[in-house]
């Protein structure tokens, strides 16, 4: 009785991992940036995925990213090292890096296969976790992306003495409106708006002509244009191992 009473906590410790590998969703991968969440627009991954693809080819790297809706309770490093393990990404140097996004959590981690774990301890990944932030608060995933990506990519090009072509994908993180400061003079606004109906009586000048005189302003355009980048040549994951580096953040 005493020896069973002794083996309990070891075969719980054995019995636990399966569990949570068994409750992570079953997902296959549609490429190196696979949004399960719906939340990526189709040029952030497509300029992704043709730097993956490029680091890929010329360093044997594999970066993936992961956005998924939920973790639906499980913790994002049990999440992400499931995954990561169960589609082999690194092939068999475990030379991979997984980015994963929990929307409705708010959650992220990076998770580093053995190979590259000299390159991206865990200090350098939280680092990169943390300059997504503004981009996440804000609803910028694409921005979020694009910037880890860029991240990783150049980390894994300067190691392996290989030069990446293009621009860098990061652009600014977006700025959230703080509104005016606690000291804006609004009795100058105030006694603006005073002037101008004080005026507007004096002179007799119909306000629905000057309303009318302010027309013709264009609706704005902009957005950022795509085209121009192929779909990355993905080859499949397999074979990569990983055990645990990275690191997790929130937002």
């Amino acid at each position: 009785m005493r020896n069973w009473r002794s083996l309990f906590p070891l075969l719980l410790l054995a019995i636990l991992p399966a569990a949570v590998r068994a409750d992570v969703p079953k997902l296959e991968p549609r490429g190196y940036v696979n949004d399960f969440a719906g939340v990526l627009g189709q040029t952030a991954i497509a300029r992704c995925d043709a730097v993956a693809a490029e680091v890929e080819r010329k360093t044997g790297a594999q970066m993936a990213v992961v956005v998924v809706r939920s973790l639906d309770g499980i913790p994002i490093e049990d999440y992400a090292n499931t995954l990561a393990r169960r589609w082999g990404i690194g092939k068999k140097d475990n030379r991979g890096v997984l980015l994963l996004l929990a929307i409705e959590d708010r959650r992220d981690r990076l998770e580093v296969g053995y190979g590259l774990e000299p390159i991206l301890p865990d200090g350098r990944v939280g680092g990169i976790l943390r300059s997504l932030r503004p981009y996440m608060q804000q609803r910028d995933y694409d921005g979020a992306v694009l910037a880890a990506v860029d991240q990783l990519a150049g980390v894994i090009a300067q190691a392996s003495g290989v030069t990446l072509e293009g621009q860098s994908l990061r652009r600014p993180p977006p700025q959230s409106f703080r509104g005016p400061p606690a000291d804006f003079p609004w009795w100058v606004v105030l006694l603006g708006v005073v002037g101008i109906l004080w005026l507007i009586l004096k002179v007799g000048i119909n306000p629905l002509f000057m309303l009318g005189g302010l027309g013709g302003w264009g609706g704005g355009g902009g957005g950022r244009g795509g085209g121009g980048w192929d779909g990355g040549g993905f080859s499949g994951f397999g074979g990569g191992d990983f055990g645990g580096g990275g690191a997790s953040s929130g937002w």
